[in-house]
């Protein structure tokens, strides 16, 4: 037997155990990290609405002046 003409090992041929094993591994990594990113957009949103109400409503009416409501001005 021989690698197939595309790259890929198949059962039997030296290495698949390590390229499947290889496989697995990246896939629980890609998971956690998904996982973790996930958690910590939560919590910055949360982070995020607590200093909006913090600062209070926007002063005067205006929706979008952003640098007079943060006194940037």
């Amino acid at each position: 037997m021989s690698p197939l003409m595309s790259g890929e090992l198949v059962y039997g041929l030296p290495g698949y155990y390590e390229y499947q094993e290889a496989k697995d591994d990246a896939l629980i990594f890609m998971a956690v990290l998904g996982v973790l990113y996930a958690i910590a957009l939560y919590l910055m949103y949360r982070w995020y609405k607590k200093m909006m109400r913090a600062l209070g409503p926007r002063p005067g009416g205006y929706p979008g002046k952003w640098k007079r409501w943060l006194c940037a001005e």
